[in-house]
C-alpha cells in the first residue's frame, strides 16, 4: 500500500484529537491517484473514517462547500469533523469512508456509463450568474474565455522552463485561437475540473461517491466531459454512447469535441507544473508527470 499521506502520525494525532477523535489508529489511505491533499484512514472505536489534510486553504473551503451543498442530488461523502485553515495550517477534514473501489478500466461497462453520464449532468444543472469560484471572491468573470485562461495562463508559466520556447510561443497562440470556441460553450455551471475514474467510486455495478471537490468552480459543462471522455479507451465505442444517453437523460450535451484539445493541453500544464514543483515525487507521482509532459511535448498546433 503506498503511503499518501506525508504528514507525521504525531502530527496527524493532534489534529484528532482537536477533532475529537481519540486512540484512534492511523493508516495509510491506498488512493494511488492522489496527487495533492494528504489523505489516510481512521479508526476508532465508532466508525472508520478518512482524513483529509489540505496544502491550500481554498482546496479546503471548496470542498467543504461541496460536500455540504451537494449532497442531496449528488452521491458524495459525509463530513463529520472540520478544522478551520487558520495561519499556516490550511484545513482538515475528517470525512466518511467509503469502502467502494475507483474506476479501473475493468469495471467500466455500459450501466456505470450511464450512470456517470446521469450523475454529470446533474452536476451541471447547477447553474450561476459568473464563472469562477464558488466561494466568495473578486475574481469572477461574465464569460469563459477569460475564467479560461486566467487558470491555463497561470499553468503554462509554471511549465515554461520546462519547455521549449517554440512550444511555450505554441500553446499560448493555441489558446487565443481558440477564444471563440471557448465563448460558445455551455456555462457558466457548475464543475468538477477533475472528473475522472481516479475520483469515482463504485460498487456492485452501481456509482456510489464522486470524491475530490477541491477544485470545484463555476465553469463550463465541457471541461467535465472533455476529462471523462479522455479517460474512456479509444475502441470503447458503447461506452462513450451509454455516457452520453445518461448525460442527455437530463440536459443536452454540449459539442465538447472541438473543445476537447485544448482542455487535455490545460490538463497537462496543470498537472506537469504541479508536480514539478515538488522536490520530490513517488513512483506513481514520476510516472503521472511523465505521461503528460510527453502529452505537452507531443503537442503540435498549425494555424
Amino acid at each position: 500500500m503506498r503511503n499518501n499521506c506525508k504528514i507525521p502520525v504525531e502530527q496527524l494525532k493532534v489534529l484528532l484529537e482537536q477533532m475529537g477523535v481519540h486512540d484512534a489508529q492511523i493508516k495509510p489511505f491506498d488512493h494511488a491517484e492522489s496527487i495533492i491533499s494528504d489523505a489516510c484512514l481512521i479508526t476508532s472505536s465508532s466508525r472508520i473514517s478518512v482524513l483529509k489534510v489540505y496544502p491550500r486553504a481554498n482546496d479546503y473551503h471548496r470542498e467543504v462547500w461541496a460536500l455540504s451543498n451537494i449532497k442531496s442530488s449528488i452521491p458524495v461523502p459525509g463530513f463529520y469533523r472540520c478544522l478551520e485553515a487558520k495561519g499556516d495550517f490550511s484545513g482538515a477534514i475528517l470525512m466518511e469512508y467509503l469502502p467502494e473501489e475507483l474506476l479501473h478500466d475493468n469495471l467500466w461497462n455500459n450501466e456505470i456509463a450511464f450512470q456517470i453520464g446521469d450523475i454529470l449532468a446533474r452536476i451541471h444543472q447547477k447553474k450561476e450568474g459568473y464563472y469562477g469560484e464558488v466561494l466568495p471572491s473578486e475574481r469572477q468573470n461574465t464569460n469563459a474565455y477569460d475564467y479560461f485562461r486566467q487558470k491555463f495562463y497561470e499553468e503554462l508559466e509554471e511549465c515554461k522552463d520546462l519547455i521549449s520556447g517554440s512550444l511555450y510561443k505554441k500553446i499560448h497562440k493555441f489558446l487565443t485561437d481558440q477564444k471563440q470556441n471557448l465563448l460558445q460553450t455551455d456555462g457558466p455551471c457548475l464543475v468538477h475540473r477533475d472528473f475522472r475514474p481516479g475520483n469515482i467510486l463504485v460498487k456492485d455495478n452501481n456509482v456510489c461517491g464522486i470524491i475530490d471537490w477541491s477544485g470545484v468552480r463555476y465553469g463550463f459543462a465541457e471541461q467535465d466531459i472533455c476529462n471523462i471522455m479522455i479517460s474512456i479507451n479509444k475502441n470503447q465505442n458503447k461506452i462513450k454512447e451509454c455516457f452520453l444517453k445518461g448525460y442527455e437523460g437530463i440536459r443536452t450535451v454540449p459539442d465538447y469535441k472541438h473543445i476537447t484539445p485544448l482542455i487535455n493541453i490545460g490538463r497537462a500544464l496543470g498537472i506537469v507544473g504541479y508536480l514539478s514543483q515538488k522536490k520530490k515525487r513517488n513512483p506513481a507521482e514520476e510516472s503521472l508527470f511523465k505521461v503528460w509532459y510527453d502529452t505537452l511535448n507531443d503537442f503540435d498546433y498549425h494555424e
